[in-house]
This record gives structure tokens, C-alpha cells and sequence, in this order.
């Protein structure tokens, strides 16, 4: 907003202001203490209003499937780290050195 423009909506709220506290009955403190008033009035009776089309705005939002998807569960801090985050290369190695050991097969109850 240039000088010019807050200059002329300066004017308006001072007049709108004046005219309020005329209307009051011009109580003691003068259209001054009518000036908040005045702005949001002016403000108001100044801005266009939203043009919304009430058959628009009532229309439920259909999301896509996608979004469907992200709506489980957020992590708590038990589960994170449970996951690997990156491949393991030598997964496989560690696999094979665990049964080699026989750890990774179950004991029967005769052994």
C-alpha cells in the first residue's frame, strides 16, 4: 500500500469514526476512541467477499488410494530399529556360519 492509499483509507476510517461517535451521541473521548471500530468496519464494507459455490464446498474430498496406505500405525519407539534400513552384504555368510554351528537348527528333547 503506497502513502496515497493509507492516506485516503486513513480519511475514510477518521470519517467513519466521526460519524460513529456522532451517532453515540458524542460520549466525552471524542470519535478517537471509535477508531478500532471504524478500521475493522471499514475493512470489512472495503473487502470482497469469498466467492465460494456452496454445491462445490459441500462435495466430500475423495482422497486418492495411495494416500490410503499411510494410514496405519505412526512407529513408537519400540519399533524402531527393528527393520534393517539397508542390505546386509554378508547376510548370507552369517546365515550359513549359524547352521554350520547347528545353532540354527531346533534340539529334540532326546539329545
Amino acid at each position: 500500500m503506497n502513502p496515497e492509499e493509507f492516506e485516503a483509507l486513513e480519511a475514510r476510517v477518521e470519517a467513519r469514526a466521526y460519524k460513529m461517535w456522532t451517532d453515540a451521541g458524542e460520549p466525552a473521548g471524542g470519535p478517537d476512541q471509535f477508531k478500532d471500530e471504524a478500521r475493522e468496519l471499514v475493512a470489512i464494507e472495503e473487502v470482497d467477499p469469498p466467492t465460494i459455490d456452496p454445491k462445490e464446498a459441500a462435495r466430500p474430498v475423495v482422497e486418492e488410494a495411495s494416500v490410503q496406505g499411510n494410514l496405519g500405525e505412526f512407529p513408537t519407539m519400540r519399533d524402531q530399529g527393528e527393520e534393517e534400513t539397508f542390505p546386509d552384504k554378508d547376510r548370507k555368510s552369517v546365515e550359513d556360519s549359524v547352521e554350520a554351528r547347528g545353532a540354527g537348527k531346533p534340539k529334540s528333547r532326546r539329545d
